[in-house]
């Protein structure tokens, strides 16, 4: 795909807490797509974590085949060359073409 034509991505990663919901709805609230499936609010952020839930939800699957959760400091030695690492990285970019389309500006925040 020519340069000029591809979409420019943007991650927010950060602590819960931190501010990365307030930082992430400005740069949508910029332009940035968040995708098709946000993450519901809830009480303890009831203006909207600015998740995409599709995305969050494959990354839970990815931490689980690991034998991880999202609090875990290390992952498993190798984990980036395992098989489920593998799956993974072809499942994120059907998720991304599913979740973004064409966007030209995607933005995905997950703390995981």
């Amino acid at each position: 795909m020519n340069r000029e034509h591809s979409p420019t991505a943007i991650l927010v990663l950060g602590m819960h807490r931190s501010g990365t919901s307030a930082l992430t709805r400005v740069l949508n609230l910029r332009g940035a797509d968040l995708g098709r499936d946000l993450l519901a609010p809830k009480d303890d952020n009831e203006l909207g974590f600015w998740e995409n839930q599709t995305i969050l939800d494959l990354h839970e699957k990815l931490l689980a085949q690991l034998g991880a959760t999202w609090h875990d400091t290390v992952l498993p030695e190798e984990w980036l060359d395992s098989e489920p690492a593998h799956r993974f990285k072809q499942e994120l970019a059907d998720t991304l073409g599913q979740q973004f389309g064409n966007s030209r500006l995607q933005l995905v925040k997950d703390p995981r």
